[in-house]
Parts: structure tokens; sequence; C-alpha cells
């Protein structure tokens, strides 16, 4: 959500609130169901993996707002004053969805695979430390390098 994927509610109403994907070669999906005599919704299904190529991305799907997030979270702050702060939500999405960064930059070597698969003559180069820490990631698009070599 933080990085403003595409997605569409399938369906939305007091009982249910269901959105995937936009993308329907994508699995990504999340499922929340309200909570008995409340206004709360609490999610009983997350797919967090998405399987389909990057290139896919569909124009006129909808962005997660912000009071998106909150009907997602709000559900743990009932009865306290406190509203949480920026930090403690990144943290809650973290936890409850999955969200570990060392994960996230295991998916690099995956994540380039499919662009390259989508993009015919993409160039990439992907480097780590001694330690085995994400360094940099350099991806030259294959449209790009050909209209480039026009030109010259």
């Amino acid at each position: 959500m933080n990085h403003n994927f595409d997605y569409q509610v399938i369906k939305s109403d007091r009982q249910l609130w269901y959105v995937r994907y936009a993308d329907n070669a994508c699995n990504w999906a999340v499922r929340a169901d309200c909570l008995k005599d409340s206004t709360y919704f609490i999610i009983k299904k997350y797919v967090g993996e998405h399987t389909c190529a990057p290139s896919r991305k569909t124009k006129g799907s909808k962005t997660a707002s912000a009071k998106t997030i909150d009907s997602l979270i709000m559900h743990k702050y009932e009865g306290v004053k406190e509203r949480p702060k920026c930090n403690d939500i990144i943290q809650i999405m973290r936890m409850d969805h999955g969200c570990i960064r060392e994960r996230s930059y295991g998916k690099i070597l995956k994540y380039l695979h499919m662009l390259r698969e989508a993009n015919p003559g993409t160039h990439s180069s992907y480097e780590i430390d001694n330690s085995g820490r994400f360094r940099y990631l350099f991806i030259a698009f294959g449209q790009s390098i050909r209209g480039f070599n026009r030109v010259m």
C-alpha cells in the first residue's frame, strides 16, 4: 500500500471488504470481515505474494488511502485515547502483513527475472556487500536501450 499498488474492490459493504490486485493474473488479495456489533473490520485472509509480472500494472484502478489503512488497523486501538503514530503504523503493517525487509530483498532476483521476461533485451545488475546485504540495483529496459541505439 505504501507504494501505491493497483487494486480493485471486489465487494465492499457493511459485512465484507474484499480487494484484489487489479491484474487478474496476480493472486494478491485481502479479505476483511466486520467484527460482530462493531464498525471495525478484521482481516481474515491475506495473500501477500504478487504472482504477476511488474510490467502488467494496470491503469484506472485504485490506490490505498490513509482511510483504508486506518480501517485495517484501528481495531487495535479500540478504547485507547492515543492514535498510532506513523512508525507504529509501519510496524503494525509489517507484523500483520509479513513485510520483512530481508524477505523483500530476497525477492529481487525473482523480480528481475520477471522483468526480463516481460521486457526483452532488459539488462540488470544487482549487488550485495560482503555480509550479504543489498547495495544497489541497476536496470536498463530493453526498449530504452533500443531507442538509445537508434538515435546514436
